[in-house]
Protein backbone atom coordinates (compact mmCIF):
# COMPACT_ATOMS: atom_id res chain seq x y z
CA UNK A 1 0.00 0.00 0.00
CA UNK A 2 1.24 3.55 -0.86
CA UNK A 3 0.96 6.88 0.40
CA UNK A 4 -1.77 10.25 0.37
CA UNK A 5 -0.45 13.31 -0.68
CA UNK A 6 -2.44 16.78 -0.18
CA UNK A 7 -3.47 18.37 -3.45
CA UNK A 8 -2.24 21.84 -5.20
CA UNK A 9 -5.26 23.08 -5.87
CA UNK A 10 -7.11 25.39 -3.65
CA UNK A 11 -8.96 25.03 -0.39
CA UNK A 12 -8.17 22.35 1.17
CA UNK A 13 -6.87 20.07 -1.66
CA UNK A 14 -7.29 16.18 -1.62
CA UNK A 15 -5.12 13.38 -1.57
CA UNK A 16 -4.50 10.14 -3.77
CA UNK A 17 -4.22 7.15 -2.47
CA UNK A 18 -1.64 4.96 -4.31
CA UNK A 19 -2.20 1.01 -4.24
CA UNK A 20 -0.43 -1.94 -5.34
CA UNK A 21 -2.54 -4.82 -5.40
CA UNK A 22 -1.26 -8.65 -5.93
CA UNK A 23 -3.62 -11.23 -8.04
CA UNK A 24 -7.24 -10.71 -7.18
CA UNK A 25 -7.96 -12.86 -3.59
CA UNK A 26 -11.74 -13.79 -4.94
CA UNK A 27 -13.05 -16.39 -7.53
CA UNK A 28 -14.61 -13.81 -9.45
CA UNK A 29 -11.22 -11.79 -10.22
CA UNK A 30 -12.49 -8.69 -8.49
CA UNK A 31 -11.47 -7.63 -5.16
CA UNK A 32 -13.30 -4.71 -3.31
CA UNK A 33 -11.53 -2.55 -1.62
CA UNK A 34 -12.96 -0.02 1.32
CA UNK A 35 -11.41 3.07 1.72
CA UNK A 36 -12.11 5.48 5.22
CA UNK A 37 -11.77 7.88 7.56
CA UNK A 38 -13.62 8.95 10.53
CA UNK A 39 -15.40 11.57 7.89
CA UNK A 40 -16.41 8.71 5.20
CA UNK A 41 -16.32 5.71 3.58
CA UNK A 42 -15.71 4.92 -0.16
CA UNK A 43 -15.07 2.37 -2.64
CA UNK A 44 -13.40 0.71 -5.47
CA UNK A 45 -12.68 -2.68 -7.08
CA UNK A 46 -9.82 -4.07 -8.87
CA UNK A 47 -9.25 -6.73 -11.59
CA UNK A 48 -5.83 -6.99 -11.92
CA UNK A 49 -2.59 -7.13 -9.74
CA UNK A 50 -0.72 -3.68 -10.32
CA UNK A 51 -0.56 -0.27 -9.59
CA UNK A 52 -4.18 1.10 -8.90
CA UNK A 53 -4.66 4.97 -7.73
CA UNK A 54 -7.90 6.56 -5.85
CA UNK A 55 -8.31 10.34 -5.54
CA UNK A 56 -9.85 12.42 -2.92
CA UNK A 57 -10.44 15.20 -4.86
CA UNK A 58 -11.00 17.52 -1.72
CA UNK A 59 -10.95 16.81 2.05
CA UNK A 60 -14.21 17.28 3.67
CA UNK A 61 -12.83 19.44 6.03
CA UNK A 62 -10.05 20.58 8.15
CA UNK A 63 -10.17 17.89 10.38
CA UNK A 64 -10.30 15.52 8.39
CA UNK A 65 -7.12 16.62 6.19
CA UNK A 66 -5.60 16.80 9.99
CA UNK A 67 -6.58 12.84 10.85
CA UNK A 68 -5.56 11.73 7.32
CA UNK A 69 -1.90 13.55 8.01
CA UNK A 70 -1.62 11.71 11.50
CA UNK A 71 -3.46 8.56 10.52
CA UNK A 72 -3.65 8.08 6.98
CA UNK A 73 -6.90 6.25 5.41
CA UNK A 74 -8.06 2.79 6.67
CA UNK A 75 -8.32 0.53 3.65
CA UNK A 76 -10.05 -3.08 3.78
CA UNK A 77 -10.13 -6.19 1.73
CA UNK A 78 -13.44 -7.41 1.47
CA UNK A 79 -12.61 -10.67 1.59
CA UNK A 80 -15.54 -12.45 -0.14
CA UNK A 81 -15.06 -10.39 -3.31
CA UNK A 82 -17.77 -8.11 -5.15
CA UNK A 83 -20.32 -10.84 -5.35
CA UNK A 84 -20.11 -11.97 -1.44
CA UNK A 85 -19.79 -8.57 -0.40
CA UNK A 86 -23.22 -7.85 -2.58
CA UNK A 87 -24.70 -10.57 -0.50
CA UNK A 88 -23.84 -9.91 2.62
CA UNK A 89 -25.11 -5.86 2.42
CA UNK A 90 -28.18 -7.29 1.14
CA UNK A 91 -28.61 -9.39 4.50
CA UNK A 92 -27.69 -6.28 6.55
CA UNK A 93 -29.83 -3.75 4.50
CA UNK A 94 -33.40 -4.28 6.44
CA UNK A 95 -31.95 -4.47 9.87
CA UNK A 96 -32.15 -0.49 9.71
CA UNK A 97 -35.60 -0.51 8.38
CA UNK A 98 -38.37 0.66 10.20
CA UNK A 99 -40.70 -1.64 9.43
CA UNK A 100 -42.09 -5.42 10.39
CA UNK A 101 -39.47 -6.77 7.61
CA UNK A 102 -36.22 -4.72 9.28
CA UNK A 103 -37.90 -6.29 12.90
CA UNK A 104 -38.07 -9.75 11.70
CA UNK A 105 -34.58 -9.33 9.48
CA UNK A 106 -33.13 -8.31 12.94
CA UNK A 107 -34.35 -11.18 14.67
CA UNK A 108 -33.53 -13.97 12.14
CA UNK A 109 -30.02 -12.51 11.63
CA UNK A 110 -29.43 -12.65 15.65
CA UNK A 111 -31.07 -16.57 15.32
CA UNK A 112 -28.90 -17.27 12.26
CA UNK A 113 -25.56 -15.66 14.09
CA UNK A 114 -25.62 -16.32 17.50
CA UNK A 115 -28.20 -18.15 17.60
CA UNK A 116 -30.41 -16.04 20.18
CA UNK A 117 -34.24 -16.12 20.48
CA UNK A 118 -36.90 -13.63 21.66
CA UNK A 119 -40.08 -14.27 22.69
CA UNK A 120 -42.62 -10.95 22.25
CA UNK A 121 -43.97 -9.85 25.69
CA UNK A 122 -47.78 -10.50 25.76
CA UNK A 123 -49.39 -7.07 25.70
CA UNK A 124 -49.41 -4.33 27.36
CA UNK A 125 -46.14 -3.74 26.33
CA UNK A 126 -46.85 -0.99 29.08
CA UNK A 127 -45.33 -2.03 32.67
CA UNK A 128 -46.11 -0.48 35.74
CA UNK A 129 -43.41 -0.77 38.15
CA UNK A 130 -43.46 -0.30 41.80
CA UNK A 131 -40.67 1.09 42.94
CA UNK A 132 -40.99 -0.57 46.27
CA UNK A 133 -40.48 -3.77 44.55
CA UNK A 134 -37.03 -2.54 43.06
CA UNK A 135 -34.09 -3.44 44.97
CA UNK A 136 -30.26 -2.88 45.43
CA UNK A 137 -28.75 -4.83 42.41
CA UNK A 138 -32.24 -5.64 40.39
CA UNK A 139 -30.61 -5.60 36.81
CA UNK A 140 -32.69 -4.14 33.82
CA UNK A 141 -31.79 -5.33 30.11
CA UNK A 142 -33.70 -3.66 26.81
CA UNK A 143 -32.79 -4.91 23.38
CA UNK A 144 -34.34 -2.47 20.72
CA UNK A 145 -35.00 -4.55 17.43
CA UNK A 146 -37.00 -2.72 14.59
CA UNK A 147 -35.90 0.76 13.10
CA UNK A 148 -32.05 2.23 12.36
CA UNK A 149 -30.86 2.16 16.17
CA UNK A 150 -32.24 -1.17 16.24
CA UNK A 151 -29.98 -2.83 13.25
CA UNK A 152 -26.77 -1.14 14.91
CA UNK A 153 -27.59 -2.83 17.93
CA UNK A 154 -28.14 -6.24 16.54
CA UNK A 155 -24.24 -5.76 14.93
CA UNK A 156 -23.19 -4.68 18.50
CA UNK A 157 -24.70 -7.52 19.77
CA UNK A 158 -23.43 -9.91 17.17
CA UNK A 159 -19.53 -8.68 17.73
CA UNK A 160 -19.85 -8.39 21.20
CA UNK A 161 -21.43 -11.23 22.25
CA UNK A 162 -24.37 -9.37 24.14
CA UNK A 163 -27.82 -10.22 23.95
CA UNK A 164 -28.88 -6.77 25.07
CA UNK A 165 -28.17 -3.41 23.94
CA UNK A 166 -29.25 -1.45 27.18
CA UNK A 167 -28.40 -2.66 30.36
CA UNK A 168 -29.09 -0.77 33.81
CA UNK A 169 -28.12 -1.88 37.56
CA UNK A 170 -30.67 -0.30 40.34
CA UNK A 171 -29.01 1.00 43.45
CA UNK A 172 -30.64 2.80 46.78
CA UNK A 173 -29.41 5.42 48.91
CA UNK A 174 -28.29 4.74 52.22
CA UNK A 175 -31.75 6.41 52.96
CA UNK A 176 -33.50 3.78 50.94
CA UNK A 177 -34.09 5.85 47.67
CA UNK A 178 -33.95 4.81 44.59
Amino acid sequence: MGGVCNGTGGGLGGGIVHVETSKAHSWTCIDLYVFATPYRVTWDYYFLGREHTLDFEEWESEAEYEYVKRNGVSIFLMPSGTIGTLRALWEVFPLFTNTAWGENANLAFLEKHMGATFEERPKPWVSELNPDDIHSGDFLVLSKIRGRWGGFETLEKWVTGAYAGHTAVCLRDSDGKL
